[in-house]
């Protein structure tokens, strides 16, 4: 982990906002699989904002997966159920094992809810409701 912030914060410095973008990915990949959920919900947010500026549907549908396990892991089963929901047609369930599986009424639900909205939409969503943060 500590070699992607690095990389991630060199390509800051330089400005190379792909870079970035990937780097954040990855670190909230690596940051929710290990429990740390702050983390993994800062870089995930900071991702999505880099995402949307650079129209990258391809990382943000992974980046709205860990997010979505960051808030399953933290008992946000509504907000799990939405994020997972507006990804889990086009993201290996690999990726989030948990919530492939997950059968909560609540989470089932607001899954189904999220199915049926825009990932652009989902991802404003996440960021209105995140302040601006400094990401490591």
């Amino acid at each position: 982990m500590k070699l992607t912030k690095r990389s991630a914060k060199l390509a800051e410095e330089i400005g190379f906002d792909w870079w970035r973008a990937v780097q954040l990915n990855l670190l909230a990949r690596m940051t929710v699989e290990h429990g740390l959920l702050d983390d993994a919900e800062q870089a995930g947010v900071a991702a999505l904002r880099l995402e949307r500026e650079q129209e990258n549907r391809t990382y943000a549908v992974f980046t709205l997966a860990y997010l979505a396990r960051a808030a399953f892991a933290r008992g946000d089963l509504e907000r799990a159920g939405t994020l997972w929901g507006s990804v889990s047609d086009v993201v290996p369930h690999d990726r989030a094992p948990e919530l492939a599986v997950a059968r909560h009424a609540e989470f089932t639900a607001a899954r189904e809810r999220g199915r049926h909205l825009d990932l652009w939409d989902v991802v404003a969503i996440v960021l209105d409701d995140e302040p601006a943060q400094t990401v490591p």
